[in-house]
């Protein structure tokens, strides 16, 4: 399909139709793509509130011999009159969807099961598995006049159109702005030149160990590799080849490690080479004509530098070029996955300090070495530099799951700390689940002015919906809710507050409402080392949310958790927030799916963040009070990440869980107002060009969209 072609369409069906995934409402976990769930023999449950004339649909799929057959369905078994789709399959028969109209009324809760029985009697059932189920239904004249009136009024006509392509850019579409974007980037014959001449007035000139590991690629994969590297710009380097039984290149920069295993050769090298800083390529991968001078040309920048990485492109299967843009040194983000990736510059005496590379950790020992070097336990932190920079291009590889497993279990052993190390919704991505050592108490503060909306429940004031929801859906049991009345509460809403856990502060301001100063004075009455702040309009999805949030907010040098909201169509409302993107901030992935994997996962993802949303934001008092609280300058807007900016400037890290899941019932259209020209204001004069320069949001991307676009 032509491209202008693909856009029409999907703005046609973004304009008329809602579709959401579910793969947020899922008990049943996921299996190591992230995308169908696990195989299973069990019925899949969840729960999901009904849009009018509604069309849930599933795709399932059989696992097993050729003759494996399996009867699936689809059945509403609560909130609707009973109904259900079947389908008989078999393994050969792949994919399949199934389609089931809910018949339920707008808003209400219907609960859905997935079910695979044996086809024959006589048989057992097979596994089965399904893919994400999807909401599909059409809107209303109303709903898009609405989104539409608010829309222009927010955004102006060119950002609501600018905002509604945000999430139609295809596939497609963005390999074809890499090419582009890398043509404009790649230097040309005189630039390396030039870049060859510069070399030799650097006041540093760092040498290079390249070890190149052949594993079990050929002779024509290992000859690509070194000749990507006799084209480098900068020529302080040797390589060693680990893996090769015999041979060498001719060049005189060429050795061969020895070793029994991939580790032992490259410690090897390591033990025979002078050269100040190491990096490992894998045969068959390319670094780019400037790479080596680049990273020589940061080290002058940063002469202590203990690591260097940079953004890489990964062919794949099909031959296609994909970039991996990444954020600067997001600690957090590493736990949770090898963000760093290929290009890996080290510094020889670090890693040597570390204990060099270790053997059994095949697939994973760039992994294990790298968070060794970085241990929070050594006595300097690292000094690590990103170099927004494509220079090194490889082949897709299989993902060393079970190694990586072990390298994270191990390096929590080795820091003391108590964790559960488990796949998380995507491949390559890990949930450290740290164990609680301390459990204290939380304060949950709620703002209201006594809104009165819809909910699952009915029309009622929306914090005592929010009350009861989270008095029903925390199991972390020492909490307190501080409710902070600005208007006047119903009875009903009073009646939602007599739980011995919740209490009620009449906050009863003159002049202008200031949402700050109405937190500022309710954190103030808190007596708890760690206070939530949440607005009355949220609703948690899992009940360990509270606990999820605290295993990163209990940590030292961590100042805020933010959690993964969602619309009540399941939508994206929040998975972290970017400065300098469509002006001030922007929440990343903003209306995107809920099972989106769009920016390499990072919605799936424990990392680091500029900012968070105050919707539901979780600090310590004592971080609170040491940078100041809210400030009130900003009546309204931008407060949250106003907090933040100053929180990292005391040196705290910021960081956002996909593991504490909340439907937040902000209006799901283009954004319910305007903001506040005199809170754009007072955020831009208070941190002027810091905004543009968000250490977690790669350069190269595009600041007029929220969905990792590269800026072409």
């Amino acid at each position: 399909m032509p491209p202008l072609v693909s856009t029409v369409r999907a703005m046609w069906e973004r304009a008329f139709y809602r579709r959401t995934t579910l793969g947020h409402l899922l008990e049943h976990p996921g299996d190591d793509s992230g995308s169908p769930l696990a195989a299973s023999a069990t019925p899949v449950s969840f729960e999901l509130r009904a849009p009018a004339r509604a069309i849930l649909q599933v795709y399932a799929a059989v696992d097993g011999d050729a003759d494996a057959r399996a009867r699936c369905e689809i059945a509403v078994v609560s909130g609707a009159p009973p109904r259900s789709r079947v389908l008989d399959l078999t393994s050969a028969d792949g994919w399949r969807c199934l389609r089931l109209r809910l018949g339920a009324p707008p808003g209400r809760i219907v609960r859905v099961e997935l079910r695979a029985t044996a086809a024959d009697s006589r048989t057992p059932a097979p596994a089965v598995r399904w893919r994400e189920p999807a909401l599909r239904w059409r809107r209303t004249a109303a709903d898009i006049w609405r989104s539409f009136l608010v829309g222009v009024s927010t955004h102006g006509v060119q950002g609501l159109i600018s905002r509604t392509q945000s999430a139609t850019v295809s596939l497609d579409r963005r390999r074809r702005d890499f090419d582009i974007w890398r043509r404009r980037q790649t230097p040309d014959p005189a630039a390396l030149a030039r870049m060859a001449s510069d070399a030799a007035s650097l006041s540093m000139r760092p040498a290079f160990a390249v070890l190149v590991h052949a594993g079990a690629t050929g002779p024509v994969a290992l000859a690509r590799t070194l000749a990507s590297l006799e084209r480098q710009a900068y020529r302080q380097w040797e390589a060693y080849l680990c893996g090769v039984d015999s041979g060498t290149d001719n060049s005189s920069r060429v050795h061969r490690a020895t070793g029994g295993d991939d580790a032992s050769a490259r410690n090897d090298a390591i033990a025979r080479t002078a050269a100040d800083f190491v990096l490992s390529v894998a045969a068959g991968d390319e670094l780019a004509p400037h790479a080596l001078f680049e990273v020589a040309r940061a080290l002058n920048d940063d002469p202590r530098a203990d690591v260097v990485y940079s953004d890489e492109a990964l062919i794949g299967a099909d031959g296609a070029v994909m970039p991996r843009f990444k954020p600067d040194w997001s600690p957090e983000y590493l736990l949770a996955r090898m963000y760093v990736g290929r290009l890996l510059v080290l510094r020889r005496t670090a890693v040597r300090a570390a204990g060099g590379y270790r053997a059994g950790f095949d697939g994973a020992a760039d992994y294990d070495l790298l968070l060794r070097v970085t241990a929070p336990c050594r006595r300097e932190a690292p000094r690590v530099v990103h170099l927004a920079q494509v220079l090194y291009e490889g082949r897709t590889r299989d993902v060393g799951d079970e190694a990586e497993r072990r390298v994270l279990a191990d390096f929590c052993r080795s820091q003391t700390v108590e964790a559960i190390v488990s796949r998380g919704a995507v491949r390559g991505v890990w949930r450290v689940q740290r164990q609680l050592r301390e459990r204290p108490a939380v304060t949950l503060v709620i703002p209201t002015q006594g809104r009165v909306g819809d909910t699952p429940a009915g029309r009622q004031p929306l914090v005592a919906y929010c009350v009861r929801s989270l008095l029903e859906r925390t199991n972390y049991e020492r909490f307190e809710i501080l409710v902070v009345d600005t208007g006047r509460l119903t009875p009903d809403a009073e009646d939602a507050l007599a739980d011995a856990r919740c209490r009620r502060l009449h906050h009863d301001a003159t002049g202008p409402f200031n949402f700050s100063r109405t937190i500022n004075v309710a954190v103030t009455a808190t007596a708890t080392p760690v206070v939530v702040l949440l607005n009355d309009d949220v609703e948690p999805i899992d009940a360990d949310w509270l606990s999820a949030m605290l295993e990163y907010a209990l940590q030292e040098r961590i100042g805020a958790v933010g959690a993964k909201l969602f619309y009540p169509d399941g939508r994206l409302q929040h998975v972290g927030v970017a400065t300098g993107v469509c002006g001030v901030a922007a929440h990343l992935l903003h209306q995107h799916s809920g099972g989106s994997l769009a920016c390499d996962g990072i919605a799936a993802s424990v990392r680091n963040c500029a900012a968070v949303t105050g919707a539901c934001l979780m600090t310590r008092r004592a971080v609170y009070d040491e940078v100041g609280g809210f400030d009130e300058r900003l009546a309204t807007d931008f407060n949250d990440v106003d907090f933040c900016l100053r929180a990292r400037r005391a040196g705290y890290r910021i960081v956002y869980t996909p593991y504490a899941r909340l439907y937040h019932h902000e209006s799901a259209t283009f954004g319910p107002r305007r903001q506040q020209p005199g809170d754009v204001e007072q955020v831009r004069r208070t941190w002027g060009d810091a905004l543009m320069h968000d250490p977690y949001y790669n350069a190269n991307l595009s600041r007029a969209y929220a969905d990792c676009r590269l800026d072409v």
